[in-house]
């Protein structure tokens, strides 16, 4: 009798026989559970700690804390900058200081018109002077001070004369504009209307009045071949203011 056998009487001994009831489905009746065919038991792994390969060395381990990825593939850190103060444009020109000027008023004569087209421009090329356009005369710049309103026998620009000359009466001018006189350019050829013929005695009564008739030349703007006769006398006014 061997060792095997022996160590089977006493298992038997111990535990009692096998029932078909205990013994495992698909194992023979002479077999024992657990064991293979041949009487041998099975080989056991050696007993080491989990994750050791079957060599017994430890697997190796990278660098680095537990649960660092490996390096090349780190998760980049963003940090918030605090939000910018806006800067103030940078104007792309330095600004221009107003020019100033202490010649004061000159000599001579301001054409002003009381509503544009009035003619201003060509009295002021027939018999010299300063063309102001609708503007009160810049003394300050050296414009003359001394003003002849212009204005065309039309109903508007008769309204347009009488409100600036009523600004003059009331003192609504900047100081040292003074009034020489109103022209009034013939705006057709003809004679007025009653209606209008009337408002220009009213503004004749409030200021020195020159009226010029039609010229068919400064419609065209050409010069007048012969210019007429009022031209002089508004001539010689001029001339009068040009060195007071």
């Amino acid at each position: 009798m061997n060792a095997a056998m022996v160590t089977s009487a006493a298992d038997l001994w111990v535990r009692g026989p096998v029932t078909a009831h205990q013994r495992p489905a698909g194992t023979p009746p002479h077999q024992t559970p657990g064991m293979p065919p041949g009487g041998n038991p099975a080989p056991q792994q050696p007993r080491g700690n989990p994750g050791t390969p079957p060599h017994g060395n430890p697997a190796p381990q990278l660098p680095g804390n537990p649960g660092t990825p490996p390096r090349g593939n780190l998760v980049p850190q963003f940090r918030e900058n605090p939000p910018v103060r806006p800067q103030q444009p940078v104007p792309s020109q330095p600004p221009i200081a107003p020019r100033l000027s202490s010649a004061g008023p000159q000599p001579g004569i301001s054409w002003l018109g009381a509503h544009g087209g009035a003619g201003t421009t060509t009295l002021a090329e027939a018999l010299s002077g300063r063309d102001v356009g609708t503007r009160w005369p810049d003394l300050a710049a050296g414009e003359p001070g001394q003003v002849i309103v212009v204005a065309r026998t039309n109903a508007a620009g008769l309204r347009a004369a009488s409100q600036v000359l009523d600004a003059l009466r009331t003192g609504r001018h900047p100081d040292g504009v003074v009034l020489v006189a109103l022209v009034l350019v013939a705006d057709a050829p003809g004679r007025l209307p009653h209606s209008l013929a009337r408002r220009v005695r009213v503004l004749r009564s409030v200021a020195d009045t020159i009226r010029v008739p039609w010229v068919p030349a400064w419609r065209a703007g050409e010069a007048a071949p012969k210019p007429p006769k009022e031209m002089a006398k508004l001539a010689d006014l001029v001339q009068s203011r040009s060195h007071a």
